[in-house]
């Protein structure tokens, strides 16, 4: 008797352990008035949103949330901490409701399934380049796109991963010129600092601590890039949305440090997002993430497709043509200076061959290549804040002389990260 009160008071205990807080773990779940897959629906609720487990019947969880709202969701869409995204893996969907921002968006709307109708292969068949293509609404998809209308402050813990630290030595192989020895100074933190050449609006707005928005502003449309036409290469946008305006509140303020020193900021109001467009073909470009291409952050720029830059008042003006080494974002509170220390070294580099590793069978360019180094201070401490690095590669045939790779990495409490790369493209 003592032994089966025991096993009762257990079974008890479990069943008191599945009640209380807990959140959503699907990403788009179903509240029902009954315990019952036919029972209405009276509400959707989205991943981590935070219930009351007040019972059980059976494999459904009775619950409250909201204001007093109560209802019935399956169990198993339930958990008694909220995921990260790290746990939503290749979810789309659950990643966007973990953490909104404009490029879990576009992913969620990427992964979509996609009618036979409106698969490119069908539509290369009908569709001509510029000509828009209806998909069909999605609730969830629906509800997502209201969110990100509505704003949100991005987490730059989320945003800013870097990975483990980095050799700057390995980009300097072969040449003589090292960099100062650094230790701990302007940014002590990951979340201190995002800069163009590595991140995105989402990673340069969280570091800026601007409420980032996105506005549709127009439909899928057809597009080839690398023939006459008349049948398309791709779709641009994601799902329903052709084409759509970031916009930052407050304005999100960007920085650039030319060679002199001299250090100017622009105001972001607002910027395009296209996704699934044209694919890059030929120019020079960062190789990793970066802001919408084709929009300056160095001057005043505003356009119909939704950019709107304008220079941050009290901060030098660059002059159009100016060498730019850096382009970065900072915390609100901890503007930068309007001046910097870059200290330069620069090592010559002889027998340069051309594409391919081929001897140059062309007249020598006019400038000399070199490899150099820009070591930049941004708080004048007399350490390194910043690092490039620009290494001639190969001599170009078609429209440059010489084709450079620059690499950055950046000083984060006394150890070096990388930090993105640009590469020019020898083509016309």
């Amino acid at each position: 008797m003592k032994a089966a009160a025991l096993v009762l008071l257990g079974l008890l205990g479990a069943a008191q352990a599945q009640t209380g807080p807990h959140f959503i773990h699907g990403s788009w779940v179903n509240v029902r008035e009954s315990a019952a897959t036919t029972a209405r629906a009276v509400e959707q609720l989205t991943t981590n949103t935070p219930v009351d487990v007040t019972a059980r019947q059976g494999d459904w969880c009775q619950l409250k949330y909201g204001a007093g709202k109560t209802g019935f969701v399956a169990c198993s869409l339930l958990g008694p901490q909220p995921l990260t995204l790290a746990d939503a893996g290749s979810n789309a969907a659950r990643a966007f409701w973990v953490a909104p921002s404009p490029n879990r968006l576009a992913a969620y709307g990427q992964s979509l399934p996609v009618p036979a109708a409106l698969r490119l292969d069908a539509l290369v068949k009908t569709v001509q380049v510029d000509q828009t293509v209806r998909f069909p609404a999605v609730a969830e998809f629906e509800a997502a796109k209201k969110r990100m209308k509505a704003g949100v402050m991005l987490d730059p813990t989320i945003e800013i991963q870097r990975g483990e630290p980095a050799d700057p030595l390995a980009a300097l192989k072969g040449y003589k010129l090292r960099p100062a020895p650094i230790k701990p100074s302007l940014f002590r933190t990951h979340a201190s600092v995002a800069l163009v050449s590595e991140q995105d609006a989402d990673g340069l707005a969280a570091v800026a601590g601007s409420r980032v928005s996105l506005t549709p502003a127009g439909l899928p449309t057809g597009w080839f890039s690398r023939h006459a036409g008349p049948e398309i290469e791709g779709v641009t946008g994601f799902w329903d949305v052709g084409h759509a305006v970031l916009s930052f509140e407050p304005a999100m303020t960007v920085y650039s440090v030319a060679a002199n020193g001299l250090v100017g900021a622009m105001a972001v109001r607002s910027l395009p997002l296209d996704v699934g467009g044209e694919g890059h073909y030929c120019g020079a470009r960062y190789l990793g993430k970066s802001l919408p291409e084709g929009v300056s952050v160095e001057s005043a720029y505003q356009s119909a497709e939704g950019a709107d830059v304008a220079p941050q008042r009290g901060y030098p003006a660059l002059k159009e043509g100016s060498e730019l080494l850096v382009t970065l974002a900072v915390p609100r509170d901890k503007p930068l200076r309007q001046s910097a220390k870059v200290r330069t070294q620069s090592e010559p580099v002889k027998d340069l061959k051309a594409y391919g590793g081929e001897p140059a069978e062309r007249a020598a360019p006019t400038v000399a290549p070199r490899v150099a180094l820009r070591e930049i201070d941004l708080d004048g401490d007399g350490v390194t804040d910043v690092l490039q690095i620009e290494t001639p590669l190969h001599l170009g045939d078609a429209s440059v002389d010489v084709v450079y790779r620059r690499v950055w990495f950046l000083n984060i409490n006394g150890q070096w990260f990388a930090a993105g790369a640009w590469e020019d493209q020898d083509c016309t």
